[in-house]
């Protein structure tokens, strides 16, 4: 079954996981903000932050002019930041099996590690909704491309939902729809500066997409 829309035709919804499906943006800000504040570096605003920050991390921080080690970078961003233990947000269940009983395929493509994305979907009893999941993703617009195929979906067919500018630019590059989500923060305009096709505030949002 395909669900339609005036604005679009979806076989496929991938996602972030951080900061999309897992209240955790948050603290990725803090460990990211302590690691600027020990290195004596200007420490950019929450927007400004989903805005430049992109994988892999020791990339964004050398932008950023810190030059502590490995070591110390994990140590200060560990110090605080707690992203591992936030919970999903209250919509992720039920929109899930909203879009499963649609026949629409599920994924997830993030920076993060794919065990522990795994672990934590098998714990919230969400595994089974999800064709794929890629983690350790630096650049989505390969993953999401490679699932596309072997999924026999067209690209114009498949929608990429994220919280940071480069989401939402991965997905443009990628071809497939690009779908800015904020979680009530201030971001909507970075989003669709950085080239969403629609933003939304939360996953519900996503499902008036498609009626």
């Amino acid at each position: 079954m395909v669900c339609t829309s005036k604005h679009m035709k979806i076989k496929a919804v991938l996602f972030d996981f951080d900061g999309t499906l897992v209240n955790s943006v948050e603290q990725v800000y803090l460990g990211s903000r302590n690691v600027l504040i020990e290195s004596g570096v200007q420490v950019p605003t929450f927007p400004e932050f989903c805005e430049e920050y992109e994988a892999p991390y020791a990339t964004y921080f050398k932008k950023r002019g810190v030059t502590a080690s490995n070591s110390d970078i994990l140590r200060w961003y560990f110090d605080v930041a707690r992203a591992d233990e936030q919970p999903f947000f209250d919509d992720v269940c039920d929109v899930l099996q909203q879009l499963r009983e649609q026949g629409i395929l599920l994924g997830i493509i993030s920076a993060h590690y794919k065990g522990k994305i795994q672990k934590r979907l098998k714990e919230s009893n969400l595994a089974h909704h999800m064709q794929v999941v890629v983690g350790r993703a630096h650049t989505k617009v390969r993953p999401i491309q490679q699932f596309c195929h072997k999924s026999n979906i067209s690209f114009e067919d498949a929608c990429y939902v994220g919280d940071f500018a480069s989401d939402v630019r991965d997905a443009r590059k990628a071809g497939v729809v690009s779908i800015g989500i904020t979680r009530g923060n201030e971001t909507r305009d970075m989003l669709l500066r950085n080239g969403a096709d629609y933003c939304i505030d939360d996953l519900y949002g996503l499902m008036s997409l498609f009626k």
